[in-house]
């Protein structure tokens, strides 16, 4: 130790670091169990949900993406049958369906003649596809372009059409469609008229 005076004061001065405070310093140079597993916990906690949102917004895009080409395909799909249906003609010599009628139809199909006078077809197979028949039955096309669409339900209804006297009503056809991809649907229903008038 050093011993010295100044202006009458006795000033004692430790030539070692610590001495005053003591040896105790030199064990603070880390951390603790407690301290380190809490830093671990906060990073896990924030790293997992970082990932949990990115992992949300890439599956809420790809659901949108589903969403948009249902959509694009759906409408596609409803304006094409609704076109050919609408072009129907009333038979009169039961080539294609009964005589007088101007649509035969199931609860899942519908079949008139075209204005080309061609009988057409436009039912659900039952696998989830919807297909269109234009013919003899050997050209059989499956309506939507995109694979992956699986049609969940098709429905027809026809009210007007027949054969009755009296019957004054023009024929409607009622179509609706549902169809899924990539955990999207889309649901559509729509009335067609028969442009050429029943008579």
């Amino acid at each position: 130790m050093f011993h010295g005076r100044i202006k009458g004061g006795l000033i004692i001065k430790s030539l070692k670091k610590g001495y005053i405070i003591g040896n105790n310093n030199k064990m603070n140079k880390g951390f603790t169990l407690i301290e380190l597993l809490v830093a671990i916990t906060v990073f896990t906690t924030v790293g997992c949900t970082v990932v949990g949102i990115f992992i949300s917004g890439v599956q809420g895009q790809k659901r949108a993406l589903a969403s948009q080409e249902l959509s694009s395909q759906t409408s596609y799909v409803i304006e094409y049958m609704g076109r050919a249906i609408r072009m129907a003609q009333k038979v009169d010599d039961s080539f294609c369906i009964a005589n007088g009628l101007n649509y035969e139809w199931t609860p899942t199909s519908v079949k008139f003649k075209n204005h080309e006078g061609v009988c057409q077809k436009f039912y659900s197979d039952g696998n989830g596809n919807l297909k269109e028949d234009k013919g003899t039955g050997a050209s059989i096309v499956t309506l939507f372009l995109t694979s992956g669409i699986t049609v969940n339900t098709f429905n027809v209804s026809v009210a007007g059409d027949g054969i009755e006297s009296g019957n004054q009503k023009q024929p409607r056809v009622t179509i609706s469609l549902s169809v899924s991809k990539s955990g999207a649907t889309a649901k559509v229903q729509t009335t067609i008229s028969q442009r050429n008038l029943d008579i």
